[in-house]
């Protein structure tokens, strides 16, 4: 089975409605990983080598995030 890598990137998590209920119904599976990045990297000091490793480890990646100005936010840049 396919492991997904859910790459979750909200500055403003407690104040989105719609992605609180995304992450509240994701389902507690084996085969996924959801990867909050505001909260593993408050402080924008990202483990690179950790990051590597979970793409490693995972064969599909999805990017959930709010688009701003056609954009990602800051810490996915």
């Amino acid at each position: 089975m396919a492991r997904v890598l859910l790459l979750f990137a909200h500055p403003a998590f407690q104040k989105s409605r719609i992605h609180r209920s995304l992450v509240s119904s994701i389902p507690d599976r084996d085969d996924l990983t959801l990867h909050d990045l505001y909260e593993e990297y408050p402080d924008f000091l990202v483990d690179v080598e950790r990051e590597q490793e979970l793409l490693t480890h995972h064969d599909i990646v999805v990017f959930q995030h709010p688009l701003y100005w056609y954009s990602v936010p800051p810490l996915l840049k």
